[in-house]
């Protein structure tokens, strides 16, 4: 960075390569040339840390300047990491060999902070290098020309900046971050100590090569209403998910004013009356809280028995009703909508449909009540109406939120647009036997279906502790609860059930096999859990972790004709599964290199579904491993259609 202001000092251009070769200084590049480029960290036990790399390479020089940043409480109380194995993740434990660097901050250093080269040879703490390969931090990136760290803790985020070769000429303890050996990553956080010694409270890996000196991507067009022409208005309509709104077909509508900052939201749903209900709508400039009312900002809106509509402000702080806000943020209805240039709310009912139309602010300015809608565009919601009651002191009768954000600068013919790119970079082909596909707005957190001669409903709810199984396979119908000690149940606790033959798996984590059956809970299941497990699935149950994880929901996936479990499981962990479960067992990835199996990957007996970023060797993977090449489908198919004129013969 330092060299590119240089140039750009004396006039010379500043480009970027298609690759940056280091060791032939980037051959036929303009001097100063730099690359940049930005990672999120992703991982199911950092994501709340909302971890980022960020990283320059200056191709003058062949070195690469990174920073690392988190969200912690308390960053004198904290430590990141991040480590690199030039090529692929090694088997068994990620860490070993690992090029590390460990960072803390430390006020009496220059550069407020201190980062240590390190080398890690397995899970015990790394090893401080004897030849430290860290460089100053450039001026650019906080330094002096001396300083090798420089750090910060601002707003709730940690940064930390430092500085290395390329190749650092340490070939026993540091890796060549050379594009042609791509790098995979590991990175840590512990948030809650400073001292090295102390092990990560948070970590993960990630073995999706990462080339870092790949030319960044062209920066996304201008979010919001920044730069947008004169009379810019941005609409979009979408349908609210929920099993208990469904039967209204709730809909949420918008129309941003660019030139204005306001925006009209219009919420409609089918009722019986449409002046004896009401509906409500609520903001979060957030992810959904675990109590999606609390911290909300609220609109509940209904038609008067004159036929004329009433919105009203309001916040919530919890499951009670929402307060009225002491300042009314709502603007007058545009004429375009019905309003008359006064009006705070319009509304219709019309062959069966009650829709009302109010107006506010992008910021409203009233920052103790209401949410900003910033130019990001991410806004997160949740709804309810009562389809009976016209009070707004009546508790709704029906409610749900929206998991994914909602980007609100995003117009219908944008919507289309990006619906319609192919340009997903999966490999998939048309007529693949697997289709990549993605799933959003889930009402519920996990739902899995065996049909076994009638149905075996286990519905996973992400704010409850119970898991709720309607069970009418077996000689009596019940439905019972099965309360854990972790609320999500399905990720935590459950991964798989092979039932007998009589049994045909709908979806994910089901297995059929004469045998008898198999439910794999993590090793901190309590006694009551296992028993209560056995009893309402009449299965044998196990405490057992997936490659050293105890989600072992999240990290498998089966079938009655295979198992594809998380990359770190070792030879020996899938050979006692196989052993266990009776079918093959194969350690792998989705989503290009996720490890989150059963995330990324829905299979049965005859179909998959994965996610879109899948690429076509893990496919291939999949294929294989479950037996979903029209080969292995027709011989089963007919193993199938045997043993089924066996039971009829035998009925």
């Amino acid at each position: 960075a330092a060299a590119a202001a240089v140039a750009r000092a004396a006039g010379s251009p500043v480009s970027a390569l298609t690759t940056c070769t280091p060791f032939e200084a980037c051959p036929g590049a303009a001097p100063g040339t730099v690359l940049e480029n930005t990672l999120e960290l992703r991982g199911p036990q950092v994501n709340k840390h909302n971890m980022v790399l960020n990283w320059t390479v200056d191709c003058d020089a062949a070195e690469i300047e990174f920073t690392l940043s988190a969200d912690v409480a308390d960053g004198a109380a904290a430590w990141l990491a991040v480590g690199f194995h030039a090529g692929a993740l090694p088997s068994g434990n990620a860490m070993v060999g690992a090029d590390v660097v460990q960072c803390r901050l430390d006020a009496a250093r220059a550069g407020g902070a201190e980062c240590l080269d390190r080398k890690a040879n397995g899970v015990s703490e790394p090893a401080t290098d004897g030849a430290q390969s860290l460089l100053p931090v450039s001026d650019a990136g906080g330094g002096d020309g001396t300083v090798t760290a420089v750090g910060a803790f601002a707003d709730g985020r940690l940064s930390f900046t430092f500085r290395r070769a390329l190749d650092t000429g340490d070939a026993d303890a540091d890796a060549v971050l050379d594009s042609r050996a791509s790098v995979t990553l590991l990175y840590a956080v512990n948030d809650n100590a400073r001292q090295f010694n102390q092990i990560h409270t948070a970590r993960h890996y990630d073995a999706t090569p990462v080339d870092l000196l790949a030319v960044p991507p062209p920066p996304p067009p201008p979010r919001g209403c920044t730069d947008m022409p004169a009379g810019t208005e941005i609409a979009n309509e979408i349908a609210l998910p929920g099993a208990q709104v469904e039967a209204n077909d709730m809909r949420l509508a918008w129309r941003v004013f660019c030139d204005f900052g306001e925006v009209e939201f219009t919420l409609s749903a089918r009722v019986a009356d449409g002046t004896k209900a009401w509906l409500g709508l609520g903001l979060h400039d957030k992810p959904v809280p675990a109590v999606p009312m609390e911290d909300s900002d609220v609109y509940m809106c209904r038609l008067l028995n004159g036929g004329a509509a009433q919105c009203q402000d309001f916040h919530a702080t919890g499951e009670v009703n929402p307060v009225l806000d002491a300042v009314d943020s709502l603007l007058p209805v545009a004429a375009a909508s019905g309003g008359d240039g006064t009006a705070l709310a319009v509304g219709s009912f019309v062959d069966g449909r009650v829709s009302v139309t109010f107006r506010r602010s992008l910021d409203t300015g009233d920052l103790n009540d209401d949410v900003v809608i910033s130019e990001s565009g991410e806004l997160y919601v949740i709804y309810a109406l009562h389809d009976t009651q016209q009070s707004f002191g009546t508790q709704h009768n029906k409610r749900n939120f929206r998991a994914a954000a909602l980007d609100v600068f995003q117009g219908a013919a944008d919507a289309a647009a990006a619906a319609a790119d192919d340009g997903t970079g999966n490999g998939l082909a048309p007529g693949d036997p697997i289709p990549a596909a993605s799933v959003a707005d889930a009402d519920t957190l996990v739902a899995r279906n065996v049909q076994c001669g009638g149905t075996l409903d286990a519905l996973f709810a992400p704010t409850l502790g119970d898991v709720v199984l309607d069970a009418s396979c077996g000689p009596d119908d019940t439905t019972r609860t099965v309360a854990g000690r972790a609320g999500r149940v399905g990720n935590n606790a459950f991964a798989a059930a092979l039932l007998d033959d009589t049994c045909v798996p709908q979806q994910v984590s089901c297995a059929c096999d004469a045998a008898g059956a198999y439910f794999d809970l993590h090793r901190h299941a309590t006694f009551e859990t296992i028993v209560r497990g056995h009893d309402v699935l009449r299965v044998e149950v196990f405490r057992a972790t997936i490659g050293g994880q105890v989600l072992v929901g999240t990290y498998c996936a089966l079938s009655n004709r295979g198992a594809l479990v998380h990359p770190g499981t070792s030879v020996e962990d899938q050979e006692e599964l196989a052993s266990l479960l009776q079918v093959p067992v194969v350690a792998g990835t989705v989503n290009r290199g996720s490890d989150v199996i059963g995330a990324g990957l829905a299979v049965n007996d005859w179909c998959a579904f994965v996610g879109l970023d899948t690429t076509s060797h893990e496919v291939a993977v999949i294929e294989k491993i479950f037996g979903l090449d029209e080969f292995s489908l027709n011989a089963y198919r007919d193993e199938q259609r045997v043993k089924a004129s066996k039971q009829q013969a035998a009925a």
